[in-house]
């Protein structure tokens, strides 16, 4: 190539490069309508606060820390200078979920979405029907598939990464969907963990698909024919052609109720089952709650709690929001203004000129952060013990002095307004099932060593033990069979009981999740009479590591 030929090139370059500097400028400062708004000292132009934010030591340290410096709502910086409004504000979170659909999801947690699951809907959790054999520690590839995906594809991404998904809003689709194709790291584990569910997903399908062809209806009375998926594809196929999912979104579907309910219900669970180790009086009393609810099942001849059973226990429903409220899977939630609004305030704040203002106007593609973590942790809205595990604060909370921000319990675990979560219902009465079946049968406890758990930001909320990041998500817990002996009938024998024991753990941790771990390395105790066991061994329900005693 002659060099005539190659400085053209390279002006042409460098004109393209200066013009997107220009024209990305230019966008900025329009966007920038929240100069005045204080917020922590900006440590880097090029990447702002987004380094501090994703590898902070535990979720919610740097919004405690801003919060109480700033108030409410606060500014911080974003990749090459960008600002991005945070929020906590009871007021201004109404105000933003609320508007219709005036603040949309942002081109990065989009685009995420689909690198995960495809494209599909979000929803939330199913039932399958559908053993991946993780009890046994068959870790098949679907079972691995799963397995510690945030902490490899999300948790401390590198610099590269961050100023890239920076730059996808301003790339064409079909471009950015090219460019993901890169061997960048958290493309690659993305991108084969798509392929491996999408591969198993058109497997289930089709042979739903089997099942629905010869059996047609859910009256014919096989249980396999009751499951999430089987009830789609039944509707599907009678529904008119014109409204049906081709094969390619059905798989789809399938792909976002694994993934989303990877990290809702087995993630709470895995939390919840951990404060009700360490809080062992409260267990009792949830314990006996369910049993005087059995009571009153046996009693009146029916096989099972009902719904309006599981929604009558208090003890167990506030631990279940309480859990939402003190550990949010989703911490953190973004939205970007489609056009020009004011944002009211419930508390005022100050100013950097040291006004007070109780509203913040804002442009159209200003970037706003939802800090979960931090409405949900408001002393003024939750009590004065915000920051501590108190289930009992929602038999005295009076919901006529708060704003209405979430769909469920006013927390923000489920989002707000038209974008809230489609499947929240589900999940609560999901989370409920498990919950009272796993209390009723099993104490939890924590285990000898109490191993130091850190809250992880990894786009969700994940436990690892720390200084020990390679083991993945890990929750040691340590688990005692309920009235083990005498042995009920059926358990004549140490072996027989746990394999009794461990289909009772397949039954509801797949109800929680398909893909939860619960392996099953069992020791008998030298007596064998003695119904006792050691354990030690993977995961259950998004990453509890489990002991039985």
């Amino acid at each position: 190539m002659d060099p005539t030929s190659i400085r053209i090139g390279l002006s042409g370059v460098i004109l393209a490069i200066l013009l997107y500097a220009a024209w990305h400028r230019y966008k900025r400062n329009r966007a920038r309508t929240c100069e005045h708004i204080r917020g922590p000292p900006s440590p880097s132009y090029l990447l702002g606060h987004i380094v501090q934010l994703t590898r902070q030591d535990e979720v919610g340290d740097l919004e405690y820390q801003w919060m109480n410096e700033y108030g409410w709502a606060w500014k911080i910086r974003h990749c090459l200078g960008r600002d991005v409004l945070f929020l906590a504000d009871p007021k201004a979170l109404h105000h933003v979920f609320r508007s219709g659909y005036a603040y949309a999801r942002t081109t990065d947690s989009k685009f995420i979405s689909w690198l995960l699951m495809g494209e599909s809907i979000l929803f939330t959790d199913p039932g399958f029907d559908f053993n991946c054999g993780a009890l046994d520690e068959d870790l098949n590839e679907f079972v691995g598939v799963y397995k510690n995906m945030f902490r490899d594809s999300m948790m401390h991404p590198t610099t590269g990464s961050l100023l890239f998904r920076h730059f996808w809003p301003y790339i064409p689709e079909s471009v950015l969907r090219a460019l993901v194709r890169l061997p960048a790291k958290q493309f690659v584990r993305m991108r084969h963990a798509l392929q491996t569910i999408n591969r198993f997903s058109e497997q289930l399908i089709e042979q739903r698909k089997s099942v629905v062809k010869t059996q047609r209806g859910i009256d014919s009375g096989d249980e396999h024919g009751k499951d999430l998926m089987s009830i789609l594809v039944r509707a599907n196929t009678s529904e008119n052609p014109k409204y049906r999912l081709t094969d390619s979104e059905m798989t789809a579907q399938v792909a976002t109720f694994l993934l989303a309910g990877h990290e809702t219900s087995a993630g709470t669970l895995t939390w919840l089952l951990w404060e009700l180790a360490k809080d062992v009086n409260y267990q009792r009393k949830m314990r006996e709650e369910i049993a005087t609810a059995r009571a009153d099942v046996i009693a009146r001849g029916d096989a099972d709690f009902t719904v309006a059973d599981l929604e009558s226990m208090e003890y167990v429903n506030a631990a279940i929001k309480e859990i939402m409220r003190l550990h949010p899977i989703v911490y953190l939630l973004v939205r970007v203004a489609d056009k020009d609004d004011v944002i009211p305030l419930s508390r005022p704040i100050t100013t950097a000129t040291g006004e007070k203002i109780s509203e913040i106007p804002i442009s159209k593609g200003q970037h706003i952060s939802v800090s979960s973590w931090g409405y949900n942790r408001l002393p003024e809205v939750w009590g004065e013990d915000a920051h501590n595990w108190n289930p009992s604060r929602f038999f005295t909370i009076d919901k006529e002095k708060q704003i209405s921000v979430g769909v469920f319990a006013n927390l923000l675990t489920f989002g707000g307004g038209n974008k809230s979560c489609l499947g929240w219902r589900f999940t609560v009465l999901e989370v409920q099932a498990v919950l009272v079946d796993l209390i009723e049968n099993f104490e939890f406890e924590l285990p000898d060593e109490k191993p130091d758990i850190q809250r992880v930001p990894a786009g969700v909320t994940i436990p690892i033990i720390r200084n020990n990041m390679h083991l993945g998500s890990q929750m040691p817990l340590k688990i005692i069979p309920v009235n083990p002996a005498p042995p009920a009938a059926g358990f004549t024998t140490k072996t027989t009981y746990i394999d009794k024991v461990k289909e009772f753990v397949v039954a509801y941790t797949s109800e929680c999740n398909r893909n939860c771990t619960f392996a099953s390395k069992l020791e008998a105790s030298p007596d064998s009479r003695d119904l006792r066991y050691k354990r030690h061994a993977a995961t259950a329900c998004g990453g509890v590591t489990v002991g039985w005693a």
